[in-house]
């Protein structure tokens, strides 16, 4: 059973990164290296989810994809 994407899935995602207090540039570089980084916290099932609203951003408005991109430093 596959749960559909919606805007209310993504916030609830992006509202669970916020209470665990981890800082922006090492979200942004867990999302780049998933499954290196992998925290015990976060489901397959969100992970699903983070890269599928990547996805859609990469589609929908790639310069702010981009940017995302960019906050990430090289490991």
């Amino acid at each position: 059973q596959q749960e559909e994407f919606t805007g209310r899935t993504v916030s609830s995602l992006m509202q669970s990164f916020v209470r665990s207090n981890m800082p922006l540039t090492t979200f942004l570089r867990w999302m780049q290296h998933p499954l290196k980084r992998l925290h015990g916290t976060y489901s397959s099932h969100q992970l699903a989810l983070l890269w599928s609203a990547m996805a859609k951003l990469n589609q929908k408005n790639r310069p702010l994809y981009k940017l995302m991109r960019k906050e990430v430093k090289p490991l």
